[in-house]
């Protein structure tokens, strides 16, 4: 599968779904559409074990929302809605791949960038790392369904500063409070994750789908209320009230 800012690429059991959006891999409506596409193909596919969620360049895995793409007039209560909703079943797509997921992360990582990562079920980065959601900053929150997610990952008080306070963290910085599981080399991220992803590949195909889907069961039921309430927050009445997350649909 291949589309405007997304492809998909098999080797063997492993796949490869690519973000190819220069310069910034930045996730616009497209990427929300195609995302979902990919993760749907690569679902139903029996041969692939593992898969490595990467970007295309150096600069970044995903700098977050693709402004220029916004239209110029601010969404009804309804379309916001239901955008919404899109951007939220595509990061779940990812997060219910029955494959084991690797996100290999480098350069700027922010916003929906970090929530795709962290929808994943392991995340290699690069040294050159600068991760973050600051959407806050902009008088917004993040709105894909990651904050449960991160909040499992990483702990409740460490989610909400990274969510609050919107500052950006390095390599170093996000290994030591567990968002990251390695940092390697920017020229090895890429490698380092797929060799684990054949690690993956080379355990029993059963016990693994088994383990991820126990594991994930908590978090899922959880998630799906907060993702009620993201939808309820963010988008606003017909007399105003709370705009959208930064990824911006």
């Amino acid at each position: 599968m291949s589309g405007q800012t997304v492809r998909v690429e098999v080797t063997g059991e492993i796949a490869l779904v690519i973000i190819d959006n220069p310069p910034v891999n930045a996730l616009n409506r497209a990427f929300v559409n195609e995302l979902a596409i990919a993760c749907g193909q690569v679902a139903d596919d029996p041969d692939i074990r593992a898969v490595v969620f990467t970007a295309e360049g150096d600069r970044a895995f995903s700098a977050g929302a693709d402004i220029s793409g916004l239209p110029s007039a601010p969404p009804t209560p309804e379309q916001l809605r239901a955008n919404l909703a899109g951007e939220c079943a595509a990061f779940d797509s990812v997060a219910n791949l029955p494959q084991p997921t690797i996100a290999a992360i480098f350069g700027h990582t922010l916003g929906g960038g970090l929530e795709l990562s962290v929808a994943c079920d392991f995340r290699v980065a690069a040294t050159t790392l600068s991760a973050g959601l600051p959407e806050a900053k902009l008088g917004y929150f993040p709105a894909s369904g990651s904050l449960v997610r991160l909040a499992h990952i990483i702990g409740h008080t460490a989610a909400k500063r990274l969510a609050i306070i919107g500052d950006s963290i390095d390599a170093e910085q996000a290994q030591a409070i567990g968002l990251v599981d390695e940092v390697v080399a920017a020229d090895a991220v890429l490698d380092r994750a797929v060799e684990l992803a054949r690690e993956i590949a080379a355990v029993d195909a059963t016990a693994v789908r088994a383990i991820k889907q126990i594991i994930n069961a908590d978090e899922a039921r959880f998630h799906a209320h907060d993702v009620e309430l993201i939808l309820d927050l963010a988008a606003p009445t017909a007399d105003g009230g709370a705009g959208t997350d930064a990824n911006g649909s």
